[in-house]
């Protein structure tokens, strides 16, 4: 877990143009993108140190759930249990 409310305030993203915060994500998750399709199968194993041990490819589909639940909350979809 992390200070989410405390990452949100210090980012300040309800002051940012929208249009400017879509081009930050957008562009931010593109760049995730490039680097998750150029991770090797063997470095996509290695650990990362969060609160517990997880390999990269447990993060990034973790990342995708993360992503998909706020979505939803953000389209007023049917809400996506996250974890």
């Amino acid at each position: 877990m992390y200070a989410q409310d405390a990452s949100v305030a210090a980012a300040n993203y309800q002051n940012y143009v929208t249009k400017d915060l879509i081009s930050l994500w957008m562009l931010l998750n593109k760049h995730i993108c490039m680097i998750l399709q150029n991770t090797t199968a063997p470095a996509a194993q290695r650990l990362s140190e969060t609160n517990e041990p997880h390999t990269i490819q447990w993060l990034a589909a973790d990342y995708n759930k993360h992503l998909l639940h706020h979505l939803h909350q953000l389209l007023e979809l049917e809400p996506v249990a996250y974890p």
